[in-house]
């Protein structure tokens, strides 16, 4: 089965990740890092980021065991409109009864 990335990043979460990719600024980012803070398996990380490098949102440097991540210029955009959206988004509550 093909996935286009939209269908991905609806279902899987993307958001959060590049949102944390983008918050670190210059530090180093690691796929545990990621995992920790936004609550998925290692192992999910893992998957969606080769996607994302494939699809060039990230960049992915080896140094050693240890893989560096670093957002590229249209990871970089994404995940600002991410950010934003989630900041808007934040600030309207709404109660939704059962459907």
């Amino acid at each position: 089965m093909q996935s286009t990335l939209w269908s991905i990043m609806v279902r899987e979460r993307v958001p959060e990740i590049l949102i944390c990719i983008l918050d670190k600024g210059s530090e180093e980012i690691y796929t545990s890092i990621i995992a920790r803070e936004i609550n998925m398996t290692l192992s999910h990380i893992v998957k969606l980021l080769k996607y994302f490098e494939a699809t060039g949102l990230i960049n992915v440097e080896a140094h050693g065991r240890i893989k560096v991540l670093s957002l590229t210029k249209t990871g970089r955009e994404i995940a600002e409109h991410f950010k934003k959206i989630k900041e808007i988004s934040k600030s309207k509550v709404v109660l939704v009864d059962k459907l």
